[in-house]
């Protein structure tokens, strides 16, 4: 096998995948015993991105013997086109190229990640890549769970203070915030596993992982791990419901109801502990009524909403107009606030806090679209495949995928992409559209 036959494998791709998904947290759990925070994985993203782009060109490059590509190589190079042209229109080049948390490079990462989960078509490869994404929901919440009583190898690199005193819970990513969106593709795939699960000992195992990763959201302290589990749960739901009007088993449907509700009972369990021995819940709470009450009052701005993310919200919505086409600049969204002359100086953010207007602002309009046609393409083929395939191991796979999914998504309404969580995301769509259950576009060579 040649090289590059090797470097467009299935298991390259899925080496490619499972390494970088244990390397991002080992990283940084070994360069923080020498004082180094937040480095590492910066730095291990950015070379599996120019490992990444190496891969996909050989691809590209032995496809074009014989052209034959499916829409998500489509969207491969349309999101990298649309970085690249954000990058060159900039208001700030050093954003996108080193200067900001999320690199160009870091970019060519997730895009690659995606492209590498589309092209793992084995159910055995599949199934090896899910359970290293176990091995990596174990150790990063083992990290956090001892974060909740004080015990941690650095402070966090942001708003330390909260963190020391809430004991609020970041793992070996840099906010409270950011670990909350991680926990939720663990919490997605823990769910799934246990619901799923046909061996007693993986059932049960399955539960005491979703419960550790649950406490570990729940012990960020942020209402961010409330949106995304919800969204997790909510989705099972749904799925049982059209699963059922689709004249699925009903014996099975009845098991993932009733294991449904013990991961409910299992939730409430947890958030009556934090009710009881923290004030986690009492604070968050809090923030929920006064954003209720905001959003019924005529008198409260809408500024102060989701701990002011109606304020970066704002300045970024001003900012699109000038620059819908190509955006601020990939990764400069500092820029909405600088380049505003009402800005007041009290208050900014390096991050809009909504991935999706986050590729708006930054990347403009065109970019947005094409970012979320991706994701509804992925999340479309995935329903097909657990509707209409008749391999029921495929089907649980693919169901599991489409909670991680779920759950991340709704999360990113009010989070932000950071660079040791998003490919975790980026593997999952990808994942979740794998090329067998693609229709694939076929280009016919023109004669001369």
């Amino acid at each position: 096998m040649s090289f590059g036959k090797k470097l467009t494998s299935e298991k390259f791709y899925a080496l490619y995948i499972s390494t970088l998904m244990i390397l991002i947290p080992l990283g940084e759990f070994i360069s923080e015993f020498f004082d180094v925070q937040f480095y590492a994985q910066q730095v291990i993203v950015a070379v599996y991105g120019a490992v990444g782009i190496v891969s996909v060109m050989f691809f590209f490059f032995e496809k074009s013997k014989a052209p034959q590509f499916y829409p998500s190589d489509i969207s491969y190079v349309s999101l990298l086109l649309f970085a690249v042209i954000s990058l060159i229109f900039t208001q700030n080049i050093l954003s996108g190229t080193g200067g900001g948390g999320e690199w160009l490079i870091h970019f060519a990462a997730y895009f690659s990640l995606m492209f590498a989960g589309t092209m793992i078509k084995s159910a055995e490869l599949r199934k090896k890549v899910i359970c290293v994404f176990v091995a990596a929901a174990i150790f990063n919440c083992l990290v956090a769970f001892p974060q909740s009583f004080g015990l941690r190898i650095m402070d966090c690199t942001t708003a330390p203070e909260y963190h020391t005193i809430m004991n609020a819970v970041f793992g070996l990513t840099h906010n409270c915030n950011y670990f909350a969106g991680l926990c939720t593709l663990f919490i997605g795939l823990s769910s799934g596993l246990f619901i799923f699960s046909e061996k007693t000992s993986a059932k049960w195992l399955s539960l005491a992982l979703y419960a550790l990763c649950f406490y570990c959201a729940i012990a960020t302290t942020t209402r961010i791990a409330w949106l995304g589990s919800l969204g997790v749960l909510f989705f099972y739901a749904v799925s049982f419901i059209v699963m059922k009007a689709k004249k699925y088993d009903v014996g099975k449907l009845k098991s993932h109801w009733a294991r449904l509700g013990i991961i409910t009972a299992v939730s409430a369990a947890i958030f009556i502990y934090f009710a009881i021995f923290t004030d986690a819940m009492y604070f968050s709470l809090i923030e929920t009524a006064t954003d209720i009450t905001m959003s019924e009052s005529e008198n409260v701005s809408f500024e102060e909403f989701g701990s002011k993310r109606g304020y970066i919200w704002k300045y970024a919505f001003k900012a699109l107009p000038k620059h819908w086409l190509t955006g601020v600049g990939l990764d400069n969204f500092y820029y909405v606030f600088t380049s505003n002359p009402e800005w007041d100086h009290t208050h900014s953010a390096p991050r809009a806090h909504n991935e999706y207007i986050q590729t708006l602002v930054t990347q403009g309009v065109f970019a947005a679209v094409n970012y979320i046609a991706m994701l509804v393409y992925a999340c479309v083929t995935g329903v097909r495949t657990v509707i209409s395939t008749k391999d029921n191991e495929k089907r649980i796979i693919t169901w599991i995928l489409l909670g991680m999914f779920a759950g991340y998504a709704v999360q990113a309404l009010v989070n932000s992409s950071v660079v040791n969580v998003a490919p975790y995301f980026w593997i999952t769509v990808g994942m979740t559209m794998p090329k067998s259950e693609q229709k694939v576009i076929r280009l016919k060579n023109r004669k001369t």
